[in-house]
């Protein structure tokens, strides 16, 4: 017989810093793809530094905007299952 398993609050740090970490990859992924289409056209010799800077940026842009989105939305989802209950599954 399955068990009935409701989330009920979520640690909104511990929210914040999982979807930091996942979005800087996002964020490292998007750079790499920037600094190899920036470099392909050529633009008076800004594509190799604005490549490379894209690779270091990103993924910081990225995560910075992640962890905001996770506090966020870790809150958000804090006060709704308060009110309505939380997201239950069955193990």
């Amino acid at each position: 017989m399955a068990k009935e398993i409701e989330i009920k609050k979520l640690d909104i740090l511990s929210v914040a810093k999982i979807y930091a970490i996942i979005a800087a990859i996002i964020g490292f992924v998007i750079g790499i793809i920037t600094a190899v289409i920036i470099s392909a056209v050529p633009m008076a010799g800004m594509a190799v530094g604005f490549g490379i800077l894209s690779i270091i940026i990103m993924p910081i842009i990225y995560g910075i905007i992640g962890f905001l989105a996770g506090l966020i939305f870790s809150w958000l989802y804090n006060v709704i299952a308060e009110r309505i209950g939380g997201i239950k599954f069955q193990s």
